[in-house]
């Protein structure tokens, strides 16, 4: 079977990204620094997630195991493995860069011509990319080399909600129903067939900003005239037949320019659109209008400013301009 390494245990880990590669036929194994956890993984070799959505199901993870990162078992496990992801925080990085880099000496050592591909599963600009620069940091010339011939670093957009555990259990899992992950093609080595889970595409960017500017309109203008007609939580509004046929017209129209844009089909869109507001319809996804709907502008005006210091993104802020417009409008 083939082997993917996830390296962080926790709620994105088990939640989103084991159970991904777990219905691809991965033995995946977690790597992570608390004990307890590691040993509840390998008890079963199974876990399960529940699904909490307007209908709930639970999902069982199979062929999957722990290892401790403070172990050098994990260096072992990164010697054959075909794939690695990372959902950790970002103070572990140069720790987990390290010990990737430990790996992928002895697999250029070793000769091994098996193709890797890392994964940094954390929704942060190039993501993949910086793990790449800290682990290049612990390779001389010669691993370098190798590293660019054999293995990938493809940045990708992984979006579920995993919401917090309530239960006393700390394996206790719960998520959305909704799972996406979004892999940039272009940075892939090997076969991408090997991830039936993912959607690989070869404008990453174009998915960015559309999740980002989509999602957070929809928030905003159903927190808006949620309020207006005096509801509490983002469930009532948009249950609200009224304001989910009017926030639907306003967001395709928004939405028409980055289609336009980056030359997704209508169909698509659309698509993309109904799923994204359905979403908020889940009773289990619950928030304040007026806090959520101040939020999503600041998140809005932070990406924008962004946007302008990074080329892999638009440099004008022509769409964003016209998304606040709509929702200033529609207020």
């Amino acid at each position: 079977m083939k082997k993917a390494i996830q390296f962080g245990a926790g709620n994105i880990g088990r939640g989103v990204i084991g159970p991904l590669l777990s219905k691809s036929n991965y033995q995946v194994v977690f790597a992570d620094i608390n004990n307890e956890i590691i040993n509840k993984l390998n008890e079963n070799n199974q876990y399960l997630i529940h699904v909490k959505d307007i209908e709930c199901t639970e999902e069982q993870v199979n062929n999957i195991s722990g290892v401790m990162l403070t172990s050098d078992k994990i260096i072992n496990e990164i010697v054959d493995a075909e794939i690695i992801t990372a959902a950790i925080e970002s103070r572990y990085i140069p720790q987990v860069a390290l010990i990737i880099a430990k790996g992928i000496k002895i697999r250029n050592k070793n000769g091994s011509k098996l193709n890797l591909n890392i994964i940094s599963c954390e929704n942060i600009i190039e993501s993949s990319t910086k793990l790449k620069d800290e682990i290049k940091k612990h390779l001389n010339r010669d691993e370098i080399n190798y590293l660019d011939e054999y293995i990938g670093f493809p940045n990708c957009l992984v979006d579920r909600i995993v919401m917090p555990n309530i239960n006393e259990n700390v394996f206790y899992t719960q998520v959305e129903k909704y799972c996406q992950w979004i892999i940039d093609r272009n940075g892939f080595k090997g076969d991408i067939s090997s991830i039936e889970s993912a959607n690989f595409v070869d404008d990453l960017n174009a998915y960015i900003e559309r999740s980002i500017f989509i999602i957070n309109t929809v928030y905003a203008m159903t927190s808006y005239f949620g309020k207006l007609r005096g509801y509490t939580s983002i469930e009532e509004s948009v249950n609200d037949k009224f304001i989910y046929d009017l926030v639907k017209d306003l967001v395709k129209e928004s939405a028409s320019k980055i289609a336009v844009k980056y030359k997704f089909d209508e169909k698509s869109n659309l698509g993309y659109i109904e799923k994204t507001i359905d979403r908020f319809k889940n009773p289990y996804l619950k928030g304040k209008e007026i806090r959520t709907g101040k939020n999503q502008l600041k998140r809005l005006n932070e990406y924008a400013k962004m946007t302008n210091n990074f080329n892999s993104f638009t440099s004008n802020l022509e769409i964003f301009n016209m998304l606040n417009d709509d929702m200033r409008r529609s207020y």
